[in-house]
């Protein structure tokens, strides 16, 4: 886009028109649906759907700003009328505000938004504040992290969100969840026991409802205390909102803790490392009991050893003194 430049618009509009899988870039107002029809006609609904809009390098005049999209009941030069959009799927980032909506001279404007991408916006995510009648339905968006959006007023949530002002419905809001499966897996070299499949989803929303897929492709990133994940290249983006890795564990049977990031949201899951380990201090023979490695001891504590080692596990002890330990089992360890 030029300078001040806008990308698409739909304007008073006689039938719906759908306005689906484009991608605007540095543009001042990247989507903008104006008032409907006047005289009367039926208001037809205007449509954005799996579009990007990505205000990096927008040239905006002061003492304007740039906005992902501009929804509004003002038909510039016109009367105003009333207005009708839903607003799903769509990716809306690194604008100075996300998404702006604006009722104009007494009109309504209603609009549904879900399962959008607001993130990364610099001043505001959502501001709806000048929309006061009509339907401002926008749950279940990704907001940047699982706090949800924040009051930009007064935080009431995490800043690492995207913020929202005015009072539009804005709870459940989607979240990044991960899971393990299986949860408990054999040390390495034990295959195919020692691999777990670690699944990232932004399809459960913040009351724990799975509101299935439609979130525009978001990146992640993963990290693990220990073994190794493939593909193991990132950042990686979701399909329809998920994406999985597959853990193989490492050698000893601790847990392991794999994070995936997305913007500002660090999610864990951590898995249990059933096997067995060997406690040697050196301070005997090295020998020990059956199945024991005390050449090649994987504490020299006991302690560390009953604090590590997942539930499930042996923990051997090989010959030795060993003094103040002060080894407490609580886990299903033998």
């Amino acid at each position: 886009c030029a300078q001040d430049g806008y990308g698409i618009w739909a304007f008073a509009p006689y039938v719906a028109p759908d306005i689906n899988h484009n991608t605007i870039t540095g543009c001042a107002v990247g989507l903008t649906a104006f008032g409907g029809p006047e005289g009367g006609a039926p208001i037809p609904t205007t449509s954005f759907t799996d579009n990007e809009v990505d205000g990096t390098g927008a040239v905006v005049t002061p003492p304007y700003a740039s906005v992902g999209a501009y929804l509004t009941t003002s038909v510039v030069g016109f009367n105003d009328t009333p207005n009708k959009v839903f607003f799903a799927d769509n990716y809306i980032h690194d604008n100075d505000y996300g998404i702006y909506t604006e009722e104009t001279n007494g009109k309504t404007l209603d609009v549904q938004a879900h399962k959008n991408a607001i993130v990364n916006n610099v001043s505001v995510g959502l501001d709806s504040s000048l929309q006061t009648s009509g339907v401002s339905d926008f749950t279940n968006h990704w907001w940047g992290c699982n706090e949800g959006p924040w009051d930009n007023v007064g935080p009431n949530n995490s800043p690492n969100c995207d913020s929202e002002i005015g009072d539009a419905v804005v709870d459940p809001w989607l979240q990044l969840t991960v899971t393990a499966s299986p949860n408990t897996i054999a040390p390495s070299p034990n295959p195919p026991d020692d691999t777990s499949t670690i699944t990232s989803s932004f399809n459960m929303n913040s009351d724990g409802d799975d509101v299935g897929p439609g979130l525009p492709e978001q990146p992640l990133s993963y990290t693990t205390t220990s073994g190794t994940l493939t593909p193991g290249v990132y950042p990686v983006d979701t399909v329809n909102g998920t994406n999985s890795q597959t853990l193989t564990a490492g050698p000893t049977a601790i847990p392991i803790t794999v994070t995936a990031t997305s913007g500002a949201q660090a999610t864990p899951v951590t898995l249990n490392i059933a096997g067995d380990v060997t406690v040697n201090n050196h301070t005997g023979s090295d020998t020990g009991p059956p199945d024991s490695d005390c050449g090649n001891p994987d504490f020299n504590n006991i302690a560390d050893a009953v604090s590590s080692v997942s539930d499930g596990s042996n923990v051997y002890v090989c010959d030795g003194n060993y003094v103040d330990d002060h080894s407490v089992v609580t886990a299903d360890i033998s």
